[in-house]
């Protein structure tokens, strides 16, 4: 979010016209009920393959991962986005 406000300071101003966030299962980082979410399907194989080229920080076993905490969760194909109102970031501080 810092790189998007520098992005829209100065002289070569430039701001996004959309912006996304990842969902998160975390319980640290709850949405809203009724929020919109878009799901989009990849590839799973490939995503399993990325996952895997970063074994310091996440351990895959078959078709499931888990990061350090240790919580393993199943791998899937399909990633969940919420807008975030572009605007919004502009106006922090």
């Amino acid at each position: 979010m810092a790189a998007l406000r520098q992005a829209a300071a100065g002289d070569a101003a430039w701001q996004v016209p959309h912006l996304y966030a990842i969902v998160s299962d975390r319980p640290e980082r709850p949405l809203e009920d009724g929020v919109a979410r878009l799901a989009v399907t990849g590839d799973l194989a490939a995503k399993t393959a990325a996952m895997r080229a970063h074994r310091t920080q996440i351990t895959v076993e078959g078709e499931r991962y888990a990061l350090s905490d240790d919580v393993w969760k199943d791998i899937s194909a399909v990633e969940e986005f919420v807008a975030i109102d572009p605007h919004t970031v502009y106006e922090l501080p």
